[in-house]
């Protein structure tokens, strides 16, 4: 490709550890043009660093890690990380295309709309109205007026379809995909954005949790970039599947280019989960092998009902 790209992830203590490395796999696997990026990863709190083992894996797979501490003022909110980091990366980089994603993401197709040939930024909307509002009597509108004042943004006339309750809301995306092109200053500003509503506690009633991507839908509405809707194949919810309407459903899973699966391996005793929401397939299995290496799944049936049975047995003797 033209332009040079970079990848952003974040890699915490925990399980986000496990799901960098699957990513950054992904990537090398079945990025096609995409698969030698460059990709940074960043550990901006302190007191979260990943474990050595993490680390060097990461860098064995042509990884570059960042610990600077950014993530101070808002060390409490995970989720912080996300602007401060794209900021950080943005003014670091000398890249034309920069792409936050979520650790929790596999890519699975070569992701060419990431190119961004027509757009300065791609997003999803949400996929559940949550914050966001649909009208200007939802309550949920206090929040998002107050954002428009202190930030000197026109009330919004357009609206937004959310992915999984199909409700027509605000301007609203999710973050757990952000491509930008990187002249355009977007992740600077998002970072600015959201600095500036954390300390003007500017929040939903529901408190800071989204404050990462309501911060980040106000900075495109301040900034007006060029912006188009990602693919319904990319930053897609697979932990959501057997509930996605079928206007918004991809049933294949070969067909699917970045897989956003939240916490659907979480649950280390789980036989693979993709069996049960999609057919298997080499990419189906590609996922579970490398879960097995990093521990995450169990290597066989027997050990799966080893350890289901061991959790029986102790939960009868409390």
């Amino acid at each position: 490709m033209k332009d040079k790209a970079t990848f952003i992830i974040c890699t915490e203590q925990g399980v986000l550890e496990y799901k960098s490395i699957l990513f950054v796999k992904s990537l090398r696997q079945f990025g096609g043009k995409f698969k030698n990026a460059e990709v940074l990863s960043y550990s901006p709190r302190k007191d979260f660093q990943p474990s050595s083992n993490t680390k060097n894996i990461l860098k064995s797979l042509g990884v570059h890690l960042i610990s600077e501490n950014l993530n101070t003022e808002f060390a409490h909110y995970g989720f912080g990380n996300k602007p401060l980091v794209c900021g950080h990366a943005e003014k670091n980089t000398n890249s034309d295309l920069i792409y936050f994603f979520d650790s929790d993401q596999i890519i699975l197709e070569e992701p060419s709309f990431l190119e961004l040939a027509e757009c300065d930024i791609a997003l999803r909307p949400v996929e559940q109205k949550g914050v966001g509002a649909e009208s200007s009597t939802d309550p949920n509108f206090k929040f998002w007026k107050e954002a428009y004042k202190t930030l000197d943004i026109v009330p919004p006339a357009t609206k937004v379809l959310t992915g999984l309750d199909l409700k027509n809301i605000y301007p609203y995306w999710n973050v757990g995909l952000v491509p930008v092109k990187a002249s355009k200053g977007l992740f600077q500003e998002w970072e600015s954005v959201f600095i500036h509503l954390m300390r003007k506690k500017i929040v939903p009633d529901m408190g800071i949790t989204f404050m990462d991507q309501t911060s980040c839908a106000l900075t495109v509405l301040k900034k007006d970039p060029l912006l188009k809707e990602l693919p319904l194949s990319y930053n897609y919810p697979i932990n959501a599947q057997d509930k996605i309407p079928e206007v918004n459903k991809v049933n294949d899973f070969g067909e699917i280019v970045s897989a956003h699966y939240h916490k659907l391996f979480d649950q280390h005793v789980r036989v693979n989960p993709l069996n049960e929401l999609f057919s298997s397939s080499e990419k189906t299995t590609w996922v579970e092998e490398e879960l097995k290496v990093m521990g995450v799944l169990p290597k066989n049936t027997i050990s799966y009902f080893f350890r289901k049975g061991r959790c029986k047995i102790k939960a009868a003797l409390k």
